[in-house]
């Protein structure tokens, strides 16, 4: 199957998208003996794994383009706001619109519409889009400036970005309230993720390494789950980052070479979600 789209990211694209209805199924699991429990967490902590794997691949795509030209920038840009932009603001439109009873006459309609777009769908399923938009816009400019660091010196970068998380997910469980930024931390923090480890993790032993360390940490975060010291467990914790960085390397590591296959992983994100949502 001939196209410009490598398979192994659409694999892992589809994946995510998987792992989204599965976060929701296993939220709806009654748990009522101890071994529902800790399959109820097992769980969680590879599914949650979607959000990372989608900024991940977000920039991974977005970091590594090269510009070399004003007509480089119009494309980007038309780019997304054509393919992430229009569809984030129709979504939204047909959330709102559903909220509002499909009645569109209604008093102040698009004054809160644009109020929600603005900060209100911030704490609902879209809350990954606001800090995910502003890297995307910002990568025709980071990304140049992270291709030409060296190996050791992306690791420095990646580094940083743990450790910046790191104090900033364990400060309040030692009773500190910590309030320095870091402006590439965060959930943000994935996006440049997702372009350094395919800089630095290249080799067979490398990715071993990866996996391992991916391994310890899941051990490590259904200890603090059962022990009562879990912050941030399913998101910007290290451990969880590791976690998310071994999901990462594992599918793709897997090659998928029936064509059938293919054609359906190659197939628009729209139509997997229905297909996902309708088998599930």
């Amino acid at each position: 199957m001939k196209t410009n789209r490598d398979c192994k990211y659409e694999f892992i694209r589809v994946i995510a998208m998987l792992f989204v209805i599965s976060v929701h199924v296993i939220g709806r699991m009654s748990i009522d003996s101890k071994q529902r429990e800790l399959f109820y967490h097992m769980g969680r902590l590879i599914f949650f794994t979607c959000n990372g794997l989608f900024y991940m691949l977000s920039g991974k795509f977005s970091l590594q383009k090269k510009f070399d030209s004003r007509e480089c920038y119009n494309e980007y840009y038309k780019n997304r706001f054509v393919n992430l932009v229009v569809p984030i603001v129709f979504y939204m439109f047909l959330r709102y619109f559903y909220d509002c009873g499909w009645v569109i006459n209604k008093a102040g309609f698009w004054r809160d519409f644009v109020g929600n777009v603005f900060s209100g769908y911030s704490s609902t399923e879209y809350w990954y889009l606001y800090a995910l938009l502003g890297n995307v816009i910002l990568a025709p400019f980071i990304g140049p400036v992270l291709q030409r660091l060296g190996k050791k010196e992306m690791q420095l970068f990646l580094l940083i970005g743990i450790i910046a998380n790191s104090l900033a997910t364990y400060a309040s469980t030692f009773g500190y309230s910590w309030n320095w930024s870091y402006p590439l931390g965060g959930w943000s923090f994935y996006f440049y993720l997702g372009y350094g480890i395919d800089r630095i993790i290249e080799t067979k032993i490398e990715k071993c390494v990866v996996v391992n360390i991916g391994i310890i940490s899941y051990a490590i975060s259904l200890i603090q789950i059962y022990i009562g010291k879990a912050p941030n467990i399913c998101d910007l914790a290290p451990t969880f980052t590791f976690i998310t960085c071994m999901v990462y390397i594992l599918l793709k590591c897997i090659k998928i070479e029936n064509n059938y296959i293919q054609k359906f992983i190659f197939l628009p994100g729209g139509i997997h979600l229905v297909y996902i949502w309708f088998i599930g």
